[in-house]
């Protein structure tokens, strides 16, 4: 297909003068045109199955999203007040919310994206071999080595992640401490 595209080069003119020459160029036009069509309605082919799987997985994950809330708070009202002297209130607050958050992302745009990169991977070997067999075996023979760059990459970011998460938690644990003891001082009016 894509020698195809690039044929108008080489179509003659309709009076049979080469296609560089000045001439009647209809049928050269009507090939451009046909092609450009083609390309036209795969790219809103792509569009529309891009924007509907990208909203499938949004509600899947939304849905699965509450589901896992609902548990997680019915796990919290059934601790005893022990477990809830050990841990402070307003931390578990800002850690449940940044880990149903990281969950969001994860679940609908991240799983989304390793769908969409897992079919184009597997589209694209499938077309190059097809096409030109050889470098495709090269391709499969670098690509362990991209894959381990990805892998050491992914390491490095969670643990980043990990560290940033605690570091948020306890700081959020500090400004709710913080912003009670405020409210303590003005229900009693002891602010001057």
């Amino acid at each position: 297909f894509h020698e195809q595209v690039h044929r108008w080069r080489f179509i003659p003119n309709d009076d049979g003068s080469r296609s560089g020459t000045p001439g009647p160029h209809t049928q050269r036009d009507a090939y451009i045109n046909k092609t450009m069509y083609i390309y036209i309605v795969i790219g809103i082919i792509g569009f529309i199955c891009n924007f509907l799987g990208y909203f499938c997985m949004t509600c899947a994950s939304m849905q699965t999203l509450t589901t896992i809330r609902k548990k997680v708070f019915i796990a919290l009202v059934r601790q005893d007040v022990a477990w809830y002297e050990k841990h402070s209130p307003s931390e578990l607050m800002d850690r449940f919310s940044t880990d149903t958050m990281t969950l969001e992302q994860g679940l609908c745009q991240q799983m989304y994206e390793l769908v969409l990169g897992c079919s184009m991977f597997v589209s694209a070997c499938l077309l190059a071999a097809i096409q030109n067999w050889m470098l495709t075996l090269v391709f499969i023979g670098v690509m362990p080595l991209g894959m381990l760059v990805c892998n050491v990459a992914m390491k490095i970011n969670a643990k980043a992640e990990t560290r940033s998460r605690e570091s948020y938690n306890t700081a959020g644990a500090f400004a709710q401490a913080a912003l009670s003891s405020i409210r303590t001082v003005v229900a009693f009016n002891g602010q001057r």
